[in-house]
């Protein structure tokens, strides 16, 4: 997003139309398949499929190093450079499988959730190959190649899905949870390295990686806070109030959590490498910065407002019968993630210029209030007080970070302000409407008032529609246009 950003809107446009696209076509699938698995296997079999996914989620993050990051936001590519990170990568996917399967028991212990042990070690094979995947799905993002990115993406993870669900069918468990991931990460992995052949055959040079191995290495470092913020509760609830609390909050997380992520990341992937323009240029940041939020809000916000309203009446429709707990903890994920949506969009674009002093005491001061919640969990046995640790968690970090940036001139607090309130209420609206969809439907009011809600849905679309040229995303994006 730099100063000339109106001459790259319209690639910049196709790139998130791309990935957005993969997005919501993953999303389709994913809800397809929860929709069967969730009729096959109980709360806590899917409490033991998130702490196997946990413990490869962290080790991968260990393993991958930031080289992901690193390799969308390099300067220069050259082959050499790119050829050592590969092997490098390699070397790390091997440690890192090891690790998992050593550290599968113990991980269990700790999570207490003893049927965990085999399903950890399956999903070791996804930490074998995540570093690989991870350098060369930011080396396509790079290169520009998100339409080969976005259809490699939909195509493996269809077939994924496809050999999962056949799996879990013929031997509902954890375990066969984890095929579909599994499978869907090797055949990613191989079509990327295919793919981006041409840029990496070279002799390695150890000695032209070595900017983008420091970058790596500190973006890992916030990584890892993020994530212990994340997973914290998620332990807590695991250890004081069972498995099967925190399965039915991993199928809280595929219904509104998975939408806002898809949402995230396609504009995430699209505009990261652009940050690196930024690096050193302060006065091109302030409008883009806001800009580029803005927009993330007004993606983010309503969308999770309308989910966290629709999710009791779509949890009984999409899963079955026994998720009625999903179906409470899914409105307060909805929320959670709206304000995750913005707090990354800005950590990300700190990160990519370096920012990380102003990073890492915003993270450690959202680590502390997630510590308080898991306090907390432990203490009453809710799994509530974890939940409502996290957002407020999101938020403070969020808030801690829009204050740091205004002060050193890099946002307009002010224009943030205006279009943040302006979200946030259209949001409210939508989000009590497609609540009243959900009282009405599942017989909690009267059935006029899901009537009523519905209405209010439509005639909030139809007024958009009509009035799109006043809405302030669409005038974001028009400044850009003319600018161009």
């Amino acid at each position: 997003m730099s100063g000339s950003a109106g001459s790259k809107l319209k690639a910049l446009a196709s790139y998130a139309g791309w990935m957005l696209g993969a997005q919501v076509a993953t999303a389709m699938l994913q809800f397809g398949y929860a929709a069967v698995t969730s009729r096959l296997v109980p709360g806590a079999g899917f409490g033991a499929y998130a702490v196997a996914l946990n413990l490869a989620a962290v080790v991968s993050l260990i393993a991958q190093g930031g080289l992901g990051l690193a390799a969308a936001r390099t300067p220069e590519l050259r082959p050499g450079k790119l050829s050592f990170l590969i092997l490098f990568a390699v070397g790390l996917g091997i440690v890192s499988g090891f690790l998992l399967v050593v550290l599968a028991r113990p991980w269990a212990a700790l999570w207490d959730v003893p049927e965990a042990i085999a399903p950890a070690r399956v999903v070791g094979i996804t930490a074998f190959f995540a570093p690989l995947s991870g350098l060369l799905l930011g080396l396509l993002r790079r290169l520009g190649e998100f339409r080969l990115l976005a259809i490699s993406t939909v195509v493996t993870s269809a077939i994924g899905m496809g050999i999962g669900v056949v799996a879990v069918l013929l031997a509902p468990g954890p375990v066969t949870l984890l095929i579909s991931p599994v499978v869907a990460t090797i055949l990613l992995t191989i079509v990327a390295l295919v793919l981006t052949r041409r840029q990496w055959w070279a002799r390695p040079e150890a000695a032209a990686a070595r900017t983008d191995l420091g970058f790596a290495w500190r973006a890992l470092g916030l990584t890892m806070l993020s994530y212990l913020s994340g997973t914290a509760p998620k332990w807590s609830v695991s250890r004081w109030v069972g498995a099967d609390a925190l399965g039915q909050w991993n199928r809280a997380d595929v219904l509104t959590a998975v939408p806002i992520e898809q949402i995230l990341t396609a504009f995430g992937q699209a505009v990261y490498p652009e940050f690196r323009h930024d690096i050193g240029a302060q006065s091109r940041r302030r409008q883009a910065w806001t800009d580029y939020l803005l927009l993330v809000a007004w993606a983010c916000f309503p969308v999770s407002a309308i989910l966290a309203g629709l999710a009791p009446i779509a949890t009984a429709i999409l899963f079955g019968p026994g998720w009625g707990l999903a179906a409470s903890i899914a409105p307060l994920v909805a929320i959670q993630y709206a304000f995750v949506a913005v707090e990354t969009a800005l950590a990300k674009a700190l990160e990519s210029v370096g920012r990380f002093r102003l990073l890492v005491p915003t993270a450690l001061a959202s680590l502390t209030v997630v510590a308080l919640g898991a306090v907390g969990t432990a203490l009453t046995g809710s799994w509530a007080v974890a939940l409502v640790a996290l957002i407020g968690a999101s938020i403070l970090r969020h808030l801690l970070q829009l204050v740091f940036s205004i002060r050193v001139g890099a946002l307009d607090g002010w224009s943030l302000a205006k279009g943040y309130g302006c979200s946030l209420s259209v949001s409210a609206i939508l989000g009590g409407s497609a609540a009243l969809v959900s009282a009405g439907a599942l017989g909690g009011l009267h059935l006029s008032a899901a009537l009523g809600g519905a209405g209010l849905i439509v005639i909030a679309v139809v007024s958009g529609i009509v009035l799109r040229r006043q809405l302030p995303p669409v005038q974001i994006l028009a400044r850009y246009r003319s600018n161009g």
